[in-house]
């Protein structure tokens, strides 16, 4: 079992605790241009940086996955 794979309350079972870009990516079916992109103008998940990596949380991802859908 991934080490980073949890079932917290509330949330979906086997989500990664992070994602990295690249997992992230695959994840919501979006290209990594596309996410740069959104980071660009200020519409990308929140990120967490340690050291070099950037990663983002599970609840980083489920929060701009409700933002994503209450755009008109």
């Amino acid at each position: 079992m991934s080490r980073n794979r949890v079932t917290p309350s509330g949330s979906e079972a086997n989500e990664p605790v992070v994602y990295s870009i690249r997992q992230f990516c695959a994840t919501h079916q979006i290209s990594k241009s596309k996410l740069y992109q959104l980071f660009k103008i200020g519409e990308g998940p929140a990120v967490l940086r340690v050291g070099r990596r950037r990663l983002i949380t599970a609840v980083s991802a489920a929060a701009w996955r409700r933002r994503q859908e209450e755009k008109p």
